[in-house]
């Protein structure tokens, strides 16, 4: 999954901020292969892991850009 995205610690010029079930339907679509045996309740656990969680008022969340293509 680090082949597919990039964590940034806060706001940097580039990187966009997602919540952890909004990346996972943005990998799915895009990476499907990757998360093919991941359910989105073991993807958001992984997360923590790999990259920092923000937390804000509307809930937690990470600073991620997309490597190669847009989506």
């Amino acid at each position: 999954m680090r082949d597919c995205l990039v964590f940034a610690d806060s706001k940097v010029e580039g990187f966009n901020f997602y919540s952890a079930t909004t990346l996972y339907a943005l990998m799915k679509k895009r990476y499907g292969c990757v998360l093919r045996d991941s359910s989105p309740s073991a993807f958001s656990k992984l997360l923590p892991n790999i990259g920092t969680r923000v937390h804000t008022q509307f809930g937690n969340g990470y600073w991620v850009k997309f490597v190669g293509e847009w989506i």
